[in-house]
């Protein structure tokens, strides 16, 4: 080591910088948030990222919460992601849900979920 200290990320720091991003309406943090959405170990990192991807409001988070809330593992993420879309107020109608684990269990595809995201759930954060 040259005399520097490397400060690792854990998971508390994880949630506040995810928590920070929605806080100052920073949508350059979008790519990043996602990206933790779908590929962090924890499952509190996750439903922080996918709560601060619903307050960011940018609609190139949808097909990442698309297929967040149906492949997801944790039930704790899938009900922050749906607590997303229905703060969105698109989710009027509880056939939603079932309209995308449908289509996503066919076909678990990025293409199917950007699909759905222009097809199904067009502005959604618009």
């Amino acid at each position: 080591e040259s005399g520097g200290t490397v400060k690792l990320l854990n998971s508390t720091n994880k949630v506040a910088l995810a928590r920070e991003a929605a806080l100052r309406m920073d949508s350059s943090a979008v790519p990043g948030l996602t990206i933790c959405l779908r590929k962090d170990p924890d499952p509190a990192v996750r439903a922080a990222c996918a709560e601060a991807l619903g307050q960011l409001r940018d609609n190139r988070a949808t097909p990442d919460l698309v297929l967040g809330l149906c492949q997801d593992p944790s039930p704790e993420v899938r009900r922050t992601i749906a607590l997303v879309f229905e703060a969105s107020g698109m989710v009027k109608d509880a056939r939603f849900f079932e309209v995308i684990e449908k289509r996503l269990a066919e076909d678990k595809s990025p293409a199917t979920a950007a699909s759905l995201t222009s097809s199904i759930l067009p502005d959604v954060f618009a």
